[in-house]
């Protein structure tokens, strides 16, 4: 449903955002014809909550659910003053042919998509030409608690590493995007890190968001020499994937249990 709300000479037409993106592109004229018809004064500002194909995405995808279509910037008439627009977190002017269009963005980060991100409100000047003044606003800091190679380091040396960051960098946590990177973590040795812990004693710090970041490596066991060719065996081949997939990690016993059935069965079905 569309809206039309007055300040003193100045209409404004406002289009919510659908309860369905999909339908995003089929109803967003209608809407502003809708509220349009309502509007008294000339001067007319659009406040719209609607994803623009030409606008750069930020952390928004991550943050809500879409998986609609996005809105063409033509879709906007030119017949208003300025378009305010909602929906993507990083500030931007549109390129639209008449009408000013601005997303403010939103006034924080939420992920470390928004790395490097100033967030602005806008003041906007209407009475001849439009002029748009970006107010930078106080942020949350962001935090690289760790960005570490870990080769050849076992789980112990690297809870030791994290835990001594943390503490170094305890009087900056507070209501923080707190990140840990690792890299080249043996995954075996990743298992075996507390993160549950770690993540509650950043929590109980005043973290606003852990984010974590271990990029682990698979361990090969010593392959067997066959023929000239070196192969696992099945299971073992299964057991590396499963174990290398840092999504199937709550689930991996079960996988694993099925899986060493299929492969059982399997010399069974080629005799038969």
């Amino acid at each position: 449903m569309s809206l039309i709300g007055n300040l003193g000479e100045i209409d404004f037409v406002c289009v919510p955002s659908p309860s369905n993106f999909d339908e995003v592109s089929s109803v967003f004229e209608a809407l502003i014809e809708e509220a349009s018809t309502k509007a008294k004064s000339e001067t007319r500002i659009l406040a719209a909550h609607v994803p623009i194909s030409q606008a750069k995405i930020s952390s928004e995808r991550q943050l809500e659910f879409f998986g609609g279509e996005n809105l063409e910037i033509h879709k906007i008439p030119g017949k208003f003053r300025f378009a305010a627009l909602g929906h993507v977190h990083m500030y931007q002017e549109l390129p639209h042919p008449s009408t000013p269009t601005y997303y403010s963005g939103s006034t924080e980060r939420y992920t470390f998509a928004e790395e490097g991100q100033q967030k602005y409100a806008l003041l906007i000047d209407i009475d001849s030409e439009v002029k748009v003044q970006p107010i930078a606003i106080p942020i949350r800091d962001m935090i690289t608690i760790v960005d570490a190679d870990c080769s050849g380091m076992n789980s112990a040396a690297i809870e030791k590493l994290i835990l001594k960051s943390i503490q170094e960098k305890e009087d900056k946590l507070k209501d923080s995007l707190a990140r840990i990177k690792l890299e080249n973590i043996n995954s075996d040795e990743n298992r075996k890190i507390d993160w549950p812990s770690i993540k509650q004693d950043l929590y109980d710090k005043g973290v606003f968001e852990v984010n974590l970041q271990p990029r682990s490596v698979v361990v090969l066991p010593t392959p067997v020499k066959l023929a000239g060719e070196y192969i696992y065996p099945p299971s073992k081949e299964l057991e590396l994937y499963v174990k290398g997939m840092k999504e199937y990690e709550q689930i991996a016993e079960e996988l694993l249990r099925l899986g060493q059935e299929i492969v059982k069965e399997a010399p069974e079905r080629e005799t038969e």
